[in-house]
């Protein structure tokens, strides 16, 4: 399951995606700890010039949302056209 997180490129498409386990929604997950509390995440890299903004930029940082996954939460965040590159995030 685990390989399909982080930024996943399926081009010209890129998708970031960070997993947040729940044991309340699979008891096979993480059973201590607890849930992060987060407020906000947010993408930034050198990649933010090709979409229009500035690169490395945290202030303008893309929002990630957060979406209900079933072993957990997902946040992600989709730049449907990139061009080819190496970038770094």
């Amino acid at each position: 399951m685990y390989e399909a997180f982080g930024a996943v490129v399926t081009d010209p498409t890129v998708e970031f995606k960070l997993f947040f386990p729940d044991n309340a929604k699979d008891p096979s997950q993480y059973t201590s700890g607890g849930l992060p509390r987060i407020a906000r995440l947010q993408v930034t890299g050198d990649f933010q010039s090709q979409i229009g903004g500035t690169d490395w930029d945290y202030i303008h940082a893309l929002d990630m949302t957060k979406s209900a996954h079933p072993s957990g939460w997902l946040y992600t965040w989709t730049i449907p056209s990139l061009p080819d590159g190496f970038y770094q995030y």
